[in-house]
């Protein structure tokens, strides 16, 4: 029993690691299109040959509220709004910090322990179970609640 739990753990440490990957990769991604997007707007902004301001400047004056003394005007046309997609679950997001909030969420999570478990075939579709080896599923796949389970399924498809 303590080598499944271990076993089980291991699982959840992965999983976890590759959702951090993924957080990271969505968060490279989403700084590459706000980059992309601040320097049209900067470009197109500014007229030939007038100097740019410091990024500094340009980083505090993105951080104050808009319409505050001293705060950026609204663009005048809006950037296309953001949109991050979730395979596993095909969820679609607006900003980074839902993705974040949808990857650690709950069913996200087992979402995810599925997709993981069918891949490495350690799924049981008839009884809707996630095993930690293919060998316990095979071993469930003995016993009476799954052929109790599987049972129906073929007295409807002989009649």
């Amino acid at each position: 029993q303590e080598g499944g739990e271990e076993e089980e753990a291991n699982v959840r440490e992965r999983s976890l690691g590759e959702i951090d990957g993924q957080i990271a990769a969505l968060e490279r991604e989403l700084a590459a299109l706000e980059d992309d997007c601040s320097s049209d707007a900067s470009a197109s902004a500014a007229p030939h040959g007038a100097s740019k301001r410091p990024a500094a400047a340009a980083a505090e004056a993105s951080k104050r509220p808009r319409g505050a003394p001293g705060g950026r005007d609204p663009p005048a046309a809006a950037a296309p709004p953001l949109s991050l997609h979730c395979d596993v679950c095909d969820v679609r997001v607006t900003s980074q910090q839902l993705m974040r909030e949808h990857l650690q969420g709950r069913k996200h999570l087992a979402t995810a322990r599925v997709h993981e478990a069918r891949a490495e075939r350690r799924f049981c579709e008839v009884c809707s179970i996630v095993f930690t080896s293919v060998e316990q599923l095979a071993e469930h796949t003995k016993g009476r609640k799954h052929k109790q389970a599987i049972a129906p399924k073929y007295v409807n498809s002989t009649s």
